[in-house]
């Protein structure tokens, strides 16, 4: 009896070694942690040189909030699209927001780069050098009562044979122009001329009460000889 119950526990403990849980995993402290996967970013579309870029219109957005999230100028992202009213577009509405014949391409500079080594040359002066002035040159004199005087004179003698400046001659004033005098009128402006080249033979006579009068005067000539007008004029009385 005492060996069965013996066998019994045997088997009963076996099989419960047999069911035991697997061991925990060993985790070593020192090594470093792995390094997390990289996360893929969907890659950006990029228009290529020439290629346009259009925006589709959604509800709430404006001309204005485009032409500004795209980096343009809301009246050139108007004339791309031949939009007379800017406040008027409608959702769903293709725009075009870059020019026409896309972005510019970029300038690259590049280094100017020397076909040979850099000669360094001497400057050649275009001019005669014999043509400069050598004289008189400059020297030191100890100070002296005599080099003194002796400057002072050079000094004089170059003064007096300096040219003297010719007075600036003064345009020669004019007269005042008088007025012309006025023409004569009246008996003033008659030219009067002899009616004969005769002898005068009696002059005017201013007659009186017993006196004898003569209302011009003589002249002496011959039969048939031509008597002149005294003055251009209008005959009024013909007679003796």
């Amino acid at each position: 009896m005492k060996s069965r119950v013996l066998l019994t526990a045997l088997l009963v403990a076996g099989l419960a070694g047999c069911a035991s849980h697997a061991p925990a995993p060993v985790v070593e402290r020192g090594a470093p942690a792995p390094a997390p996967a990289p996360v893929s970013k969907p890659a950006i579309q990029v228009p290529s040189v020439g290629e346009a870029r259009f925006h589709t219109v959604k509800k709430g957005e404006t001309l204005y909030s485009i032409a500004l999230e795209n980096g343009q100028d809301y009246k050139d992202v108007a004339a791309w699209n031949n939009i007379e009213n800017p406040n008027r577009i409608q959702v769903g509405q293709q725009l075009k927001v870059s020019p026409p014949e896309g972005p510019a391409p970029v300038a690259v500079a590049k280094p100017v780069t020397s076909s040979g080594p850099i000669e360094a040359k001497p400057l050649v002066s275009g001019s005669n050098s014999e043509a400069y002035k050598r004289e008189p040159k400059g020297g030191k004199v100890a100070y002296s009562e005599q080099a003194l005087a002796r400057m002072r004179n050079q000094e004089q003698t170059s003064e007096a044979a300096r040219p003297a400046e010719k007075p600036v001659e003064k345009p020669a004033e004019r007269p005042a122009e008088k007025p012309a005098a006025p023409p004569p009128t009246g008996d003033d402006a008659i030219d009067w001329a002899w009616p004969s080249n005769g002898r005068m033979l009696s002059n005017f006579v201013e007659g009186g009460p017993g006196k004898e009068s003569n209302k011009g005067i003589d002249i002496a000539g011959r039969t048939g000889e031509a008597v002149l007008a005294a003055a251009t004029g209008m005959v009024v009385y013909v007679g003796s």
